[in-house]
């Protein structure tokens, strides 16, 4: 099974010249959820952290400001999709032999 998933993503991404941008505005919207929000959260509750603390403060401001990059990652994404859909041809494939 990964041995077929590995040639459709190889397949899709010599059809797709935007392929990397995709690819980066998925992990872009992914990022912060998962790996900042949810975990920070977790640990606000499983320790008991109060509003208004300054432990609560600083994992807020580092979950906003982590929020911040990954919408500047999502922008960056766009706009490279839109650069490349510019100059792209859609399912073309040049063949370097």
């Amino acid at each position: 099974m990964p041995t077929i998933f590995v040639i459709f993503t190889t397949l899709v991404a010599m059809m797709f010249p935007f392929f990397n941008a995709i690819l980066s505005i998925l992990g872009s919207i992914s990022l912060w959820p998962i790996t900042v929000y949810f975990p920070v959260k977790t640990h606000m509750i499983q320790a008991k952290i109060k509003k208004g603390t300054p432990t609560w403060t600083v994992l807020y401001v580092l979950s906003f400001v982590c929020f911040i990059v990954s919408l500047s990652a999502i922008v960056g994404s766009v706009a490279d999709i839109s650069h490349i859909l510019r100059h792209a041809k859609i399912f073309h494939i040049e063949l370097w032999l």
